[in-house]
């Protein structure tokens, strides 16, 4: 089982976040399959029927459809009938609950990359899923190879412009011996200032360019290697592209362009942009680990930097304190002047408690009125009392609430918690806060109190 999880995360590791389709009519397969295949790298949807697949596959780009086979209306059969129809080049693998070798004759033969019956293997499935997207990179790569190898014919050159991604070879030294114009509009360079120039000038971190000018970097590669590199253009911005290069076999190739070591060609590769990709994934990650009303990191990333900040306090024998932060008087606010004032109070306070921390400090919205706070690396219990303290004070003042030509006056009640003294784990840190904090809120203070 290690092994073959090894392989697993070895394949999908080269076609990282590949956008898959999965078709069933089992809502319940989906739900558990969706999950599955995401906690392995991948980007899923999911659609429930076979026209649905059919207008998805033509609405956005896959990399690759799993499709079942038996479904209300119009089957797998029909679908993979009319992906070759619509001349759409994305591999499939069928799923299905019927093994009839008919139904799986039938699906091989339109097309399908191979055939899993229900109930799967997930390693088994991720390993499928890894060999077809492979076979398709190359697949893919080998046919741009092909028409490069003809491109002294006029026909094939112009092919090789029209194609949607960069298309390249370097030669044994990394260097650029042919380029086609897709290098212009993606990146703003021209064909002759890169002809010649190593393929490293384009990468943007010094540190991947450094470790693909070993000889290990891909430009040496003795097999088809994918990686996202992160490329210059000329407007200074950068761009993601995925990278696929492929090494030339048997006898060598020679450029048109006989301009660097006779135009001797060593890798031939394809780059596609994946920009807006990259950027949907980045604001996905964000909204997943940040609260949406005041832009902090929500419960779950606050608990992340917790558990890695007791790691780093333990390795080196520090404290650090937890906090736990609650609004007094909030409640009245929301009641008195609804939920809209509420929320630009709570964007108001996060700003103010935000101007009392320092750097490497980290504020969270643990949920309704209620936060907590993260000092990594306290020194003294003194450094904790100076930020509650501090924190204590910056909410004294009345927020201006222009609407309503009215100021209002709440105050926090703060709970702290000392690695290692009032705990050593997370939770133990959170709730012991927690405590501290209510024996404030009792009293009726705006105060903070330590755990003891």
């Amino acid at each position: 089982m290690t092994e073959a999880l090894a392989l697993d995360k070895k394949r999908v590791g080269l076609y990282p976040q590949a956008q898959l389709l999965v078709v069933d009519d089992d809502p319940k397969l989906l739900a558990s399959l969706s999950p599955l295949l995401e906690n392995k790298g991948f980007h899923v949807d999911t659609v429930q029927d076979g026209r649905s697949a059919c207008r998805q596959t033509q609405a956005r780009d896959y990399d690759l459809i799993l499709l079942d086979m038996v479904m209300p209306g119009m089957s797998g059969l029909q679908v993979l009938s009319w992906l070759g129809k619509a001349g759409f080049d994305v591999p499939v693998v069928v799923i299905s609950g019927t093994s009839a070798f008919n139904t799986v004759r039938r699906a091989l033969r339109k097309g399908a990359f191979d055939y899993i019956t229900k109930p799967y293997c997930i390693e088994r499935l991720v390993a499928t899923i890894g060999e077809a997207l492979e076979k398709q990179k190359r697949e893919r790569a080998r046919a741009a190879l092909q028409l490069y190898s003809r491109s002294s014919d006029d026909f094939y050159r112009r092919a090789i412009d029209t194609l949607p991604d960069i298309t390249f070879a370097l030669d044994r030294h990394g260097r650029f011996v042919f380029l086609n114009r897709k290098i212009e509009e993606l990146l703003g360079y021209s064909r002759d200032e890169l002809i010649g120039k190593n393929f490293r000038c384009l990468i943007e971190d010094a540190e991947i360019a450094g470790t693909l000018a070993t000889s290990q970097g891909f430009g040496m590669t003795a097999y088809p290697v994918t990686q996202e590199l992160p490329l210059k253009s000329r407007s200074n911005t950068s761009r993601h592209l995925e990278v696929t290069v492929l090494p030339i076999t048997g006898e060598p190739l020679w450029s048109p362009v006989q301009l660097v070591c006779g135009g001797e060609v060593q890798v031939f590769g394809i780059a596609r942009d994946i920009t807006e990709r990259k950027k949907a994934e980045t604001a996905a990650e964000y909204r997943a680990s940040h609260d949406s009303l005041t832009g902090l990191p929500n419960r779950t990333l606050f608990t992340d930097r917790l558990n890695l900040g007791i790691t780093h306090a333990r390795r080196n024998n520090q404290k650090l304190a937890v906090m736990f932060l609650d609004l007094n008087r909030f409640k009245a606010v929301n009641d008195n002047y609804g939920h809209g004032v509420g929320d630009q109070l709570l964007r108001d306070v996060t700003e103010r408690l935000k101007a009392c921390l320092r750097e490497g400090d980290t504020l969270s919205r643990f949920g309704g009125d209620e936060f907590t706070l993260l000092l990594p690396a306290v020194t003294t219990t003194e450094d904790a009392r100076t930020i509650g303290a501090k924190l204590v004070r910056a909410l004294r003042e009345p927020f201006a609430i222009d609407e309503h030509d009215t100021a209002i006056s709440i105050g926090i009640s703060i709970g702290v918690a000392l690695f290692p003294d009032a705990g050593e784990t997370a939770d133990q840190l959170v709730e012991r806060a927690d405590v501290a904090m209510y024996n404030v809120k009792r009293r009726g203070d705006d105060d903070y109190e330590f755990f003891v």
